[in-house]
């Protein structure tokens, strides 16, 4: 196979992993230490890197693979539920 279409796939299932494991970590972790929102935000950390090599690496070239949308909507939506989550914080600190 194409390393074009082989990199997309492989962030797309580490990144439904990694959705996997917060769930996990979530519903049957240790509920004294909030591990699941350190892992989640070190996530979108990384899912925001992963949306500007994307847009410099993949989007301004000539050729460009549909294939990498998956792995885009996936990083769009953890960072949209870290930003749900940190607003939610905050507004029930001041309530």
């Amino acid at each position: 196979m194409n390393k074009n279409i082989i990199l997309p796939i492989l962030i797309s299932i580490i990144q439904i992993i990694s959705f996997g494991h917060l769930y996990y970590v979530n519903k049957y972790g240790n509920s004294h230490i909030p591990i699941a929102l350190i892992e989640s935000t070190i996530l979108s950390l990384f899912n925001v890197l992963l949306l500007i090599g994307v847009y410099f690496f993949v989007y301004k070239t000539e050729h460009k693979i549909e294939l990498w949308v998956i792995p885009i909507c996936l990083a769009i939506l953890m960072i949209l539920i870290v930003l749900i989550v940190y607003s939610i914080m905050f507004i029930n600190k001041y309530n």
